[in-house]
């Protein structure tokens, strides 16, 4: 369903009112919320939540509760809105609150000057295998075609998380949000809401809360949400991290590390631009809706 994407080049960019969680379609607090109780300064892990049978514990959020996914002991994905200073908190496997000061942030690029809204996140120091918070890898498939149909865990603000399904994928002008420029910014993978139990739509305060894909019963990170298109259905926009990852890993190796990988390397994003006709040949027949910042 390629006609997605092209709300991205046609529609103004609006701010979202004051927070709200994630929607979730037929939302249930049993299966939908991560946390019983207690968030964010004691959460308490909710036994029937969907995903409670993988290790969340690099799943984190700011003082904000702006959603944060480490991907190494001392680096961390998320939206372009976390700076120096701010403090980000994990559930440890251990069940305890464990809080890190960021020390520097780097805006990931899609070109020569040109801003994605993906931040790598950089601690103070590394995170101490005691302290028993794990990160995640990401998954590198040959081309945008293989993400197509792919099912997606999408968390929100608060940690509430449902599935969703990736219905188009491309190049869009996204930033800055309110107005575009007419360049293209970032290489994104789209999700729509239907009428399906347990399908999700992102709301205000959900930028940088992350989406992921089973592996092998572990799970992937493969979006940082950024955006959502008000049409008919709703649809959310992640930027695709696996575009990024060879500018992702190389900011990783400068403090000795590697971003974690499954499969195989997928094109860099000017590998993509031939997503651009797709997106442009449906300007005619779907022009409703609107992009908003989340």
């Amino acid at each position: 369903m390629h006609r997605f994407a092209t709300a991205f080049l046609l529609f103004v960019l609006a701010a979202l009112p004051a927070a709200r969680a994630l929607d979730v379609f037929n939302y249930s607090a049993a299966a939908n919320e991560r946390f019983s109780s207690g968030f964010p300064n004691s959460p308490v892990v909710n036994p029937s939540f969907f995903l409670a049978g993988y290790d969340l514990s690099g799943l984190g959020w700011t003082s904000g509760n702006f959603g944060v996914t480490l991907i190494s002991p001392q680096h961390l994905l998320t939206a372009a809105h976390v700076s120096a200073g701010t403090t980000v908190s994990f559930l440890s496997l251990t069940g305890t609150v464990q809080s890190y000061t960021v020390d520097s942030s780097y805006t990931v690029l899609h070109s020569a000057g040109v801003n994605t809204d993906l931040k790598i996140v950089r601690l103070t120091a590394p995170i101490a295998p005691g302290d028993q918070v794990n990160y995640f890898p990401t998954l590198l498939l040959n081309s945008v075609s293989d993400y197509l149909g792919l099912t997606v865990a999408s968390f929100g603000a608060g940690q509430r998380a449902g599935l969703n399904t990736i219905d188009a994928a491309g190049v869009v002008d996204m930033l800055p949000f309110g107005t575009g420029n007419g360049t293209a910014d970032n290489v994104v993978f789209i999700t729509d809401y239907d009428a399906v139990t347990g399908q999700t739509q992102g709301a205000s305060g959900d930028s940088g809360s992350p989406s992921f894909v089973g592996v092998g019963g572990s799970l992937a990170l493969i979006g940082t949400h950024s955006a959502i298109v008000d049409a008919s259905p709703d649809q959310t926009i992640d930027v695709l991290i696996p575009a990024y990852f060879g500018q992702i890993n190389a900011r990783l190796a400068l403090d000795g590390y590697a971003f974690g990988t499954y499969v195989s390397a997928i094109p860099e994003p000017s590998t993509w631009g031939a997503l651009v006709g797709l997106v442009v040949l449906a300007l005619a027949c779907h022009r409703r809706g609107k992009v908003k910042s989340d």
